[in-house]
């Protein structure tokens, strides 16, 4: 595993707590989430059937019982009392400024549409949608023949872009009042400013519960 940023709040269900999504390939073995090196751990990541990554079997995976792949998500459930927040933070890295996530995109993304990222390098955008429900091959990371499946492909012409440690961070488009949630950045696809990332449609379709909306 290794360190990533997260996306979104996540409500698992009323009687099950709150959450975070990030990038599978960030928890590919499951396992205790912590804030930093060192750290207490903040939640819990189940194996197999709350991530869908393998670094020895080529990348994306189904999630345990289900047969269509989404992408590269992870849900780390909070420990008991712990909660998300409804927000995300907007503007460059050292920033206290954030915005209410107000709606979630509840369909597949369209080609030309406009997003942007937010990751612990800051916020970058914005990114045109070029390709959707597509399979990209990694260079690295899972092996000879690592792929990421059904994912969608975006580009931005200009830097400052998204880095590596931005995996697992927000996907997003601002909306009248805040930012709708739109995705989970996973990686890029050559240059930093050519960008892969997940529908969050396909979590609220693979996940238990849904984004926390403020």
């Amino acid at each position: 595993n290794e360190w990533c940023s997260d996306a979104f709040g996540w409500l698992v269900g009323s009687s099950q707590g709150y959450g975070l999504l990030t990038a599978a390939h960030c928890a590919h073995t499951g396992g205790s989430i912590a804030l930093a090196q060192g750290s207490p751990t903040i939640g819990n990541v189940t194996a197999s059937s709350e991530e869908n990554w393998s670094i020895t079997a080529g990348g994306t995976q189904y999630y345990t019982g289900q047969s269509t792949y989404r992408g590269d998500v992870a849900l780390i459930r909070l420990n008991s009392g712990g909660t998300s927040s409804p927000k995300i933070y907007r503007g460059p890295r050292v920033t206290t400024t954030k915005s209410p996530v107000v709606s979630v995109l509840r369909r597949f993304s369209y080609q030309f549409e406009n997003v942007y990222v937010g990751g612990q390098y800051g916020e970058t955008g914005t990114y045109n949608i070029t390709l959707v429900g597509v399979n990209h091959g990694y260079t690295s990371g899972c092996g000879p023949n690592c792929v990421v499946k059904n994912i969608v492909l975006a580009g931005r012409q200009y830097n400052p872009c998204a880095q590596s440690g931005d995996s697992g961070g927000s996907v997003f488009r601002p909306t009248t009042g805040g930012v709708t949630a739109v995705g989970v950045f996973s990686g890029f696809a050559g240059s930093s400013c050519d960008i892969i990332f997940t529908d969050i449609y396909n979590s609220f379709l693979a996940l238990p519960g849904d984004v926390l909306l403020q």
